[in-house]
């Protein structure tokens, strides 16, 4: 039987795991989860600080805003996604 956080010792900075989401649908997805993933982790093992959760939830409100109000990214990920009506 396991005790203790067997994880924290691998785990030591995840904040430098944060990035802000650029570029297309997908590319702004690649660094869109690892933020969400990080903020659930230290949230649930109560080490998120005020500083870590601001850069992160600054992080994805700007990755939203820019794949929702870039019209030509916008635009693009309709023609791709969006006007299909299968995947397979």
């Amino acid at each position: 039987m396991l005790k203790g956080d067997v994880m924290g010792p691998a785990l030591g900075g995840l904040d430098q795991l944060l990035k802000l989401p650029t570029g297309c649908g997908e590319q702004n997805m690649v660094l869109f989860a690892p933020n969400i993933y990080v903020l659930e982790y230290l949230t649930n093992t109560d080490q998120l600080t005020s500083s870590v959760r601001n850069k992160a939830i600054g992080f994805l409100h700007t990755g939203i805003f820019m794949l929702l109000y870039t019209p030509s990214l916008l635009f693009i990920s309709l023609l791709i996604w969006g006007l299909q009506t299968s995947i397979f």
